[in-house]
């Protein structure tokens, strides 16, 4: 619990660093969370209180020289390193999202199905969402062999359940009922 108030914390601070370049802050932070998903020798060495601080933010000079990445972003990395907060990255870098998504005004929505759906039902889930919230809707695709048929739609906290699953749960609680 307290790892999510923290992360927040790091989120909100990124946030106003960012200024304008909110978007481009937050690609910036997923390269790094890919490259250390792609090697974990990586993270390792960046919150392993056994190599001096000194060591690990060379590593980070090291890694990040003539790749683009704003100096700010480096600077965040040290701090995360001199607080032993490294990795917190991940959970910093999906509060950075939901904040980012909220001055965008638009939302993450997740749809799931058994089966790739044809692009013009996809469209018809963003439209229906968009209009319903006012927010752009920004889709990402999960296909899940659980489920047997229909979709299920995941907005933030927001469930919606249209699968044959949960309408088949649906028809036997009315029929013991």
């Amino acid at each position: 619990m307290i790892e999510g108030t923290i992360s927040k914390r790091y989120a909100r601070a990124l946030i106003g660093l960012a200024e304008d370049q909110v978007d481009e802050f937050g690609k910036q932070i997923k390269a790094i969370l890919d490259v250390c998903v792609e090697d974990p020798n990586i993270m390792f060495a960046l919150s392993n209180a056994g190599y001096s601080i000194a060591i690990r933010q060379k590593i980070v000079d090291q890694m990040f020289e003539n790749k683009g990445v704003h100096q700010h972003i480096k600077n965040f990395i040290k701090i995360l390193i001199q607080k032993s907060r490294m990795e917190l990255l991940p959970l910093i870098y999906e509060e950075y999202l939901k904040m980012a998504d909220d001055i965008a005004n638009r939302l993450q929505m997740t749809v799931v199905s058994a089966v790739e759906l044809p692009h013009d039902q996809y469209q018809s889930l963003v439209n229906y969402f968009s209009e319903r919230f006012k927010k752009e809707i920004i889709l990402n695709k999960k296909i899940d062999a659980d489920v047997l048929g229909g979709v299920k739609v995941q907005i933030g906290d927001q469930i919606f359940d249209y699968t044959l699953g949960r309408q088949l749960f649906e028809l036997k609680q009315r029929m013991i009922a």
